[in-house]
């Protein structure tokens, strides 16, 4: 039989599709694997997304602990010694500034003259600092050593440097005078007024320093004599007891009694009760007075007295105190009302802060103190808040 083309070709491609699909088969892959197979690029079909692939997560560690840096330790200043200082002596009621010379004078926080620390402490060069000499202690002259504190770890350290209080002025010798009888409370020479005695003793002060007496301000020493007061005291007294009853329709008080037998007879006892009674006494006493004039005796006679005499004193108010110096004399008005004065004292101390806070004390009779105050103190005291102050800046 003849072939016909037409089917020889439709035989051809029937036979080439039959071996691609062998070998589809063998391959497993169908046609997209042979024709990848062949490296022919085949037409993208829709697929799942692919698995991202995950890079490994490296194992956590801690991180190391920085090593700490060390903090340098300042370098310590050496200790401060003294060398020299521009005075070695003053009276036991002045208050002198000095300039001590050594090494390291940075490093002192303190300087100690015998029991009492120095004040107004000024560093003036790495070599030279300047302070404030106090008064001696409790006004005793002597010569006392000087020592130093060191600011850096509080050492004390002992120098060969002294300082010498002597009495050289009336002003150390009042204030030795107030030392040794600020506690007196008697004295044959000038007498002693009970709960009153301030101007009196402060009198007694200036006379110590060397003021002399006058027509206008004396004391010509105490003066005794007697006098009769009368006087209500509380006495026992022996009462007896009674009670009410009706006598004949009347109200009448009798005594309350107790029968009892006395040797054989019946007898009747009142009942006695003890009670206290006032009972006017005279009683003699001896008083004693100070025969003195005004002034030296009464606060606002003194005030009008030294007001009068610019050749003594100047007086001085509260706010000017920074000019006051030991020795001077206060004056107080405990409630700020009126022109009298009501206490007078001696400035016996004067303490300056760092910060320029001047602090005052005095010494006073009828309170009896050597350094009584401060009065910046008192003046915040419940009482005090409105008292008023002078001062008396003495001149000689």
């Amino acid at each position: 039989m003849p072939i016909d083309p037409r089917r020889c070709a439709s035989l051809v491609a029937t036979v080439t599709l039959l071996a691609g699909l062998a070998l589809n088969a063998a391959f497993g892959g169908g046609a997209e694997a042979l024709t990848g197979r062949f490296g022919t690029v085949a037409t993208a079909t829709a697929s799942s997304t692919p698995a991202p692939t995950v890079t490994p997560t490296p194992g956590v560690t801690s991180a190391p602990t920085p090593t700490p840096t060390p903090t340098p330790k300042p370098t310590p200043l050496p200790e401060p010694v003294a060398t020299s200082l521009s005075g070695r002596s003053g009276g036991t009621a002045a208050m002198r500034t000095v300039t001590m010379h050594g090494s390291s004078m940075a490093n002192v926080a303190r300087v100690v003259v015998g029991s009492q620390d120095a004040q107004q402490l000024t560093l003036l060069s790495p070599t030279a600092l300047r302070f404030v000499v106090p008064t001696a202690q409790d006004f005793v002259p002597g010569t006392v050593p000087i020592a130093l504190v060191s600011a850096t770890d509080r050492a004390w350290i002992p120098t060969h440097l002294t300082w010498t209080y002597a009495v050289r002025n009336g002003v150390d010798r009042e204030m030795a005078y107030a030392a040794a009888n600020w506690n007196q409370r008697r004295s044959a020479r000038f007498g002693y007024i009970p709960k009153n005695d301030c101007v009196n003793f402060t009198s007694q002060l200036l006379t110590a320093r060397g003021w002399k007496e006058s027509a206008a301000w004396f004391d010509d020493g105490p003066v005794s004599h007697t006098v009769i007061q009368k006087k209500t005291v509380a006495a026992a007294k022996r009462v007896p007891v009674t009670t009410t009853k009706k006598v004949h329709g009347k109200t009448v008080t009798v005594p309350v009694t107790i029968t009892k037998k006395v040797h054989g007879t019946t007898v009747k006892t009142a009942v006695m009760k003890t009670v206290k009674t006032k009972v006017v006494e005279h009683v003699k006493k001896v008083v004693t007075t100070v025969a003195a004039s005004a002034p030296w005796v009464s606060s606002t006679a003194m005030s009008g007295w030294l007001a009068s005499r610019p050749d003594l004193a100047t007086r001085l108010t509260y706010a000017q105190r920074d000019e006051v110096r030991v020795g001077d004399i206060v004056q107080f008005n405990w409630t700020g009302v009126g022109s009298s004065w009501d206490h007078t004292a001696v400035v016996s101390k004067i303490v300056v802060d760092p910060d320029g806070t001047r602090h005052i004390w005095y010494a006073e009779h009828t309170n009896h103190q050597l350094y009584g105050g401060s009065i910046g103190t008192l003046s915040m005291r419940a009482g005090y808040r409105h008292m008023r102050v002078q001062f008396w800046l003495l001149k000689h």
